[in-house]
C-alpha cells in the first residue's frame, strides 16, 4: 500500500561538524485516511523532525502537505518510528532530519500521482479538498499527464493534457480534474493562483 524513505540533513553537518545521521530501525507503514482511500489519492508527505539522543522523533511538523487526512496519518506513523540516533565523538546527539512518507494505493479505475505545483517563494501550496472521477468511454489502461491552474477560489482552470495514449482517457481525465476542488495557495494572507501538473493512470485490474 505504501512505502517510506528518509531524506535526512543535519544542521550540525551543514556547519561542518562530523555527525553521523540517524537511521530508522523501526518504521511502520502509515494508514490511509478513508477520504484518501475513496479518492484513490497518492503522493508523498514530507515531515521535518528532530531525532533525539534516544532515537525518538520529536518536534514533528509538515513541510510538504498532501491533504485529505494523509498529513495527519503521516505524523501518526512517524511518531511510532524509532531510530539509531546520530552520533558525534561516540556520543548520541540530536539531529534535524526530513522524512518522506509515501502513500501508494493502486486499484482498478483511476489512480492519481502526486500533484506538483509551481508556487512562488514564501507561499503555501494548494491542497486538495475533494476529487471526482469520470470513467472513460473505452476502458483501456493508460496514463494521462495534465497541466492546469488553480484559481484564487480553489477551482481548476485551463486543464489540458500534455501526454495521453488516446482521446477517451484524455477526455475522462480532463473532465475529472475540472470537478476537483482545492484550498487555494496563499501568499501574504491572500489567495493566489498557481499552476500544477499531475498524472492520471487508469487501471483495469
Amino acid at each position: 500500500m505504501s512505502g517510506d524513505s528518509t531524506r535526512q540533513e543535519s544542521d550540525a553537518n551543514r556547519s561542518g561538524l562530523k555527525i553521523t545521521q540517524p537511521v530508522p530501525v523501526y518504521r511502520p507503514d502509515p494508514d490511509y485516511s478513508e477520504q484518501a482511500r475513496k479518492a484513490k489519492y497518492q503522493g508523498t508527505v514530507i515531515l521535518a523532525i528532530v531525532v533525539d539522543e534516544n532515537g525518538n522523533p520529536t518536534h514533528i511538523r509538515v513541510v510538504k502537505p498532501l491533504g485529505m487526512g494523509l498529513d495527519e496519518k503521516a505524523i501518526e506513523a512517524v511518531e511510532k518510528w524509532r531510530f539509531r540516533p546520530g552520533m558525534k565523538d561516540g556520543q548520541p546527539v540530536k539531529v534535524v532530519a526530513q522524512i518522506e512518507v509515501n502513500f501508494r494505493l493502486l486499484a482498478p479505475g483511476w489512480n492519481v500521482g502526486e500533484i506538483k505545483f509551481k508556487s512562488p517563494p514564501g507561499s503555501s501550496a494548494a491542497v486538495v479538498l475533494s476529487r471526482h472521477f469520470d470513467n472513460p468511454k473505452h476502458r483501456v489502461p493508460g496514463s494521462v499527464s495534465l497541466t492546469f491552474d488553480i484559481d484564487e477560489k480553489g477551482k481548476p482552470k485551463n486543464v489540458r493534457a500534455i501526454r495521453s495514449p488516446n482521446q477517451a482517457l484524455q477526455d475522462a481525465a480532463t473532465a475529472s480534474m475540472r470537478k476537483w476542488r482545492f484550498r487555494p495557495a496563499m501568499q501574504g494572507g491572500e489567495a493566489i493562483s498557481v499552476s500544477g501538473t499531475v498524472e492520471f493512470t487508469y487501471s483495469t485490474r
